[in-house]
């Protein structure tokens, strides 16, 4: 079994996947522990990383998933190839998103799906942890030492946040969204903050599934603007 739970996002994009899909895609798998549920709905299930040992683990673990390493930005597989691709909480992390989106619909089959999901900029996005050293850089310095005992080196790359419009520029008439969520609240911006607190400071985990079935809660709740976490479920329209 699975080591981890299915949870927000994933269990958001799992609940969204049709059954019996010949062939699917995980852009930004990680170690695979979401990727494995999907082979529930999926015959073929692929997974691609950046992150080496990520891939090694996965490939480890999970045998019955093609697992990949992405070494560059062109997607190494056929056009028109898979029927739904998912990336889930990876575009914001990407240095050129529009070429990724383009890949992506490249490789996807006509009608094809793209389930993806970004932080939302939303009214609560500066209290994004991710953004901490840029929106308030002497509470970054002073957590960061906290918990590490030891300055941090700053690197200003921004956790981009995005709305409905944004990522339909980027979509550029490729994609027709039919499907938004917009999940978590600063309600799970504060359980993060206790997890960051609790699990690097102290070592410890305390109520870790109490929160996990809470955010769990937060994020099935449709908050439009006030929303952390916006996921679209969009088909290829050429």
């Amino acid at each position: 079994m699975p080591e981890h739970r299915l949870q927000t996002r994933a269990k958001k994009a799992y609940n969204w996947l049709p059954n019996k899909i010949d062939r699917l895609l995980d852009v930004g798998c990680a170690s695979g522990y979401f990727t494995i549920y999907f082979k529930n709905k999926a015959r073929n299930v692929y997974g691609i990383d950046v992150n080496k040992e990520f891939i090694y683990r996965a490939k480890k673990k999970y045998k019955n998933i093609d697992f990949r390493l992405l070494k560059s930005k062109k997607l190494l597989f056929k056009s028109n190839f898979f029927d739904v691709v998912t990336i889930l909480d990876v575009l914001e992390h990407v240095n050129d998103d529009q070429t990724m989106i383009n890949e992506i619909y490249r490789i996807l089959k006509k009608d094809g799906i793209l389930i993806l999901s970004v932080p939302h900029k939303g009214l609560f996005s500066f209290l994004d942890p991710d953004n901490l050293k840029i929106t308030m850089p002497f509470l970054y310095k002073s957590l960061y030492y906290l918990i590490k005992r030891k300055n941090p080196k700053i690197v200003n790359e921004e956790h981009r946040h995005y709305n409905v419009e944004e990522l339909n520029k980027i979509f550029n008439n490729k994609f027709r969204i039919n499907k938004v969520h917009i999940g978590s609240s600063i309600i799970s911006t504060i359980i993060t903050y206790i997890e960051i607190f609790t699990s690097r400071l102290l070592n410890k985990r305390y109520f870790e599934n109490f929160f996990i079935n809470l955010k769990n809660i937060d994020y099935d709740i449709n908050y439009g603007t006030f929303g952390d976490n916006i996921i679209i479920k969009a088909i290829k329209i050429k």
